[in-house]
């Protein structure tokens, strides 16, 4: 993989010059091992987009590289949403994902996901150790997963002190045992989080143990009622990942981790808990690489601090299987977000349909009609993975996105 993905210049989006590498994904070369594949994506120049500058990278979906293979699948989706982040330029460096490379080496996963640091993100400080995933790494070890996901401290992120405990997802160790996931995931207590008692039970995942009992996964996470959690309303239904139930059908480990709240944590909408990985489920299995990684959705973080809907990653489990996975991710309606109807149709994945066909991954990522977001219909810039003609309205075709799939 020699220039994976070139992004290049994302220097002065937002006209003012506030938000300079908003997205340095860096090196994710030498994925592969043999240099199959050059220049995958070759984002360069995404900038200047909007022409009134409001949204500037709308999606930068990054690498999807190598999915086929041998079968196995690589790096099924990176990156995602660097949707709007400043608003105000208070936040510079939202996301640097870094490191994403020599994913393979012998087929253990090395260094899967290393985010790095995502500190003094807000600008003032607040936000200092916001996600610090840490060592994804040796993940296999003796093919049980031993440490799959180790967020570690999520705590005392504001700076007053409010949030303490935010996410302790704790012991992902020694998942498999008998191969039945017993204690999969047990969040635990993520109550009481705000300080003033708004968000009181913010996610109660509750009982995740003993999950597989027939080999089945039945119901793996209800996230459930995540309505009505700011007070105002403004915040209704944040992220209802819904049903993540049965998918596979022989129990081969369905959902390990899904998301949980990426809900106005702060108060003052500030943006607390920004990221929270999701999934790294399965990544072996056969070797085959299940889901390498899926960050999703970083979208309208700022504006006005109304944080509408900050990561809707859902469901890119187990994607190779028997082909039983049929609409592995169905993001849906993130319409209408922004209250405004600036943001319409901010990201329709749409159909992620019949992937496995014969086993080949056909149609892996369709990000489909991503148009007239911004309510003036020029089409700002989105991400049209395939057809990107008549983009903008008068056909100019400005120059977003060139995949080249080698």
């Amino acid at each position: 993989m020699k220039h994976l993905s070139a992004n290049g210049m994302m220097d002065n989006i937002m006209g003012q010059g506030e938000m300079k590498h908003l997205l340095t994904i860096g090196m994710m070369d030498n994925i592969m091992g043999e240099g199959d594949m050059k220049h995958l994506l070759t984002s360069d120049m995404m900038d200047n987009i909007m022409g009134e500058g409001e949204m500037k990278h709308l999606l930068t979906i990054g690498m999807l590289d190598n999915i086929m293979g041998e079968g196995e699948m690589k790096h099924l989706l990176t990156i995602g949403m660097l949707d709007n982040i400043m608003g105000e330029g208070e936040m510079k460096h939202l996301l640097t994902t870094g490191m994403l490379d020599n994913i393979m080496g012998e087929g253990e996963l090395k260094h899967l996901l290393t985010s790095g640091m995502m500190d003094n993100i807000m600008g003032e400080g607040e936000m200092k150790h916001l996600l610090t995933i840490g060592m994804l790494d040796n993940i296999m070890g003796e093919g049980e997963m031993k440490h799959l996901l180790t967020i570690g401290m999520l705590d005392n992120i504001m700076g007053e002190g409010e949030m303490k405990h935010l996410l302790t997802i704790g012991m992902l160790d020694n998942i498999m045992g008998e191969g039945e996931m017993k204690h999969l995931l047990t969040i635990g207590m993520l109550d009481n989080i705000m300080g003033e008692g708004e968000m009181k039970h913010l996610l109660t995942t509750g009982m995740m143990d003993n999950i597989m009992g027939e080999g089945e996964m039945k119901h793996l996470l209800t996230i459930g009622m995540l309505d009505n959690i700011m007070g105002e309303g403004e915040m209704k239904h944040l992220l209802t990942i819904g049903m993540l139930d049965n998918i596979m059908g022989e129990g081969e480990m369905k959902h390990l981790l899904t998301i949980g709240m990426m809900d106005n944590i702060m108060g003052e909408g500030e943006i607390k808990h920004l990221l929270t990985i999701g999934m790294m489920d399965n990544i072996m299995g056969e070797g085959e690489m299940k889901h390498l990684l899926t960050i999703g959705m970083l979208d309208n973080i700022m504006g006005e601090g109304e944080m509408k809907h900050l990561l809707t990653i859902g469901m890119m489990d187990n994607i190779m299987g028997e082909g039983e996975m049929k609409h592995l991710l169905t993001i849906g309606m993130l319409d209408n977000i922004m209250g405004e109807g600036e943001m319409k149709h901010l990201l329709t994945i749409g159909m992620l349909d019949n992937i496995m066909g014969e086993g080949e991954m056909k149609h892996l990522l369709t990000t489909g009609m991503m148009d007239n977001i911004m309510g003036e219909g020029e089409m700002k810039h989105l991400l049209t993975i395939g057809m990107m003609d008549n983009i903008m309205g008068e056909g100019e075709m400005k120059h977003l996105l060139t995949i080249l799939l080698v």
